[in-house]
């Protein structure tokens, strides 16, 4: 009896039911209600990424609601996990630290909300196990996942191109070099197809996304700047509708960084594009600003970068998610309505409370990840490496690539450095048992 309790798949299947307890039959805000509702009648547009919508649509035809994706997320993140430190450690300790990462407070919050972005790390953990497979066709399939992988976001592609590289490979030769070249060519292959297939699914193409990005830096880029006439704002901005006629620099200060502001018809810097010519001038705008006043625009970047990376939070900034439905209008279709069980109201309470804690800062794991790369090298952890890596190129895509503060962003850095550190400790304690003692 006892040794059955001690079984790896005793240990992660408590770890599984535990993330179940906390987050069935999944989370979602008012974005993932629209997105829900979208895959059920089909109706694909570019608030989200088409391909999770599509095969989300696919889900719910077998299982309604939210309740698989977040079965499929969990279920990934945490075989994967433990397949990848199974390879630095025996079962019973990989399956413990296995459930450490799924149940990691952090990590948990967010896993437990049907986002892109927790698919995204579901896919990339999975993948990285796939790819250290003994038999090539687990790493076929691990390319399966990272061409659907690339599909959730602009920044997801950049953040499983290490993983692609330094642990794919498919190719017939042993040499080094000739394997990171394949790996490469196909991870852009990859990436390019995923972005085409994203585009060709979407109906109706509002670019939201790029229009609160383009706002966004260009408010920002003008308020770091130096003083600015209206007419050299002007020739920067043509063809974008401005709601004030005069002091347009001064305009920016005042709304940047308070995106709800921006179109506002009274006190706000831009008139609300209505057509594809006005979209895409601003987004012409957007690079515009950015070549002539790259200074300004890398202080803009970097004023982002404190609020995503936690260390500016914002009263926006919300690290938890505990909502079945979300702010949407569209409730009356979502036909989702759910009741936090005694049980989830307690395992909620504890998450709740830890959020207020340094855990909760992404710039804690991006100082983790720096600190430790270094030494996983040292030590020749090819898997703590790889992780490391892929952890900051995501960050540093994300960073580019949105403009919300969200904890969300930063999961898979989160992700994949709390696997890294006992892949690290691993291959220290490895390293001291090979050292002959004197």
């Amino acid at each position: 009896m006892t040794t059955w309790l001690r079984a790896p798949r005793t240990i992660l299947a408590a770890g599984w039911l535990v993330f179940v307890l906390y987050s069935y039959p999944g989370y979602m805000t008012g974005a993932g209600v629209d997105q829900l509702v979208d895959a059920r009648v089909h109706g694909l547009t570019d608030w989200a990424p088409a391909m999770m919508t599509e095969f989300w649509g696919m889900v719910v035809e077998v299982w309604a609601g939210p309740a698989a994706m977040l079965m499929l997320q969990g279920t990934l993140l945490l075989a994967g996990a433990y397949h990848l430190l199974r390879r630095a450690m025996a079962p019973r300790p990989a399956a413990a630290c296995a459930v450490g990462v799924l149940l990691a407070p952090p990590v948990l919050a967010t896993i437990a909300v049907i986002w892109p972005e927790s698919l995204l790390a579901a896919l990339g953990i999975a993948a990285a196990a796939l790819f250290c497979a003994e038999r090539r066709w687990p790493r076929w399939l691990g390319l399966g996942l990272v061409f659907f992988g690339s599909s959730l976001g602009h920044g997801a592609a950049f953040a499983l191109l290490p993983i692609v590289v330094a642990l794919c490979d498919v190719s017939p030769w042993r040499r080094r070099w000739p394997r990171y070249a394949i790996a490469l060519a196909l991870w852009a292959v990859l990436a390019a197809g995923a972005a085409q297939v994203n585009d060709a699914l979407i109906g109706a193409h509002t670019h939201k996304d790029d229009i609160a990005l383009s706002m966004d830096d260009i408010a920002g880029t003008l308020a770091n700047a130096g003083p600015l006439d209206d007419d050299a704002v002007r020739a920067d901005l043509t063809g974008v509708a401005l709601v004030p006629s005069s002091a347009l620099q001064e305009r920016a200060r005042d709304v940047a960084g308070h995106p709800e502001r921006y179109t506002d018809a009274a006190s706000g810097l831009f008139t609300a594009p209505a057509t594809p010519e006005q979209i895409a001038a601003l987004m012409r705008a957007r690079v515009a600003i950015v070549l002539a006043h790259p200074w300004a625009y890398l202080a803009q970047r970097w004023r982002v970068a404190q609020r995503v990376l936690g260390l500016h939070r914002p009263r926006t900034w919300l690290p938890i998610y505990t909502s079945f439905l979300g702010a949407t209008s569209q409730w009356p279709f979502a036909a989702h309505l759910a009741q936090h069980s005694l049980v989830q109201r307690a395992l909620v309470a504890f998450v709740t409370a830890l959020s207020r804690t340094p855990l909760f800062h992404p710039y804690l794991y991006a100082l983790l990840a720096i600190m430790l790369l270094p030494l996983a090298i040292a030590w020749r952890s090819r898997l703590a490496v790889t992780l490391l890596a892929a952890g900051l190129v995501g960050e540093i895509a994300m960073l580019v690539t949105t403009q919300a503060p969200e904890l969300r962003y930063s999961l898979w850095l989160i992700v994949t450095t709390v696997i890294a550190i006992p892949l690290l400790i691993a291959a220290r304690i490895s390293r001291d048992a090979a050292t002959p003692r004197t």
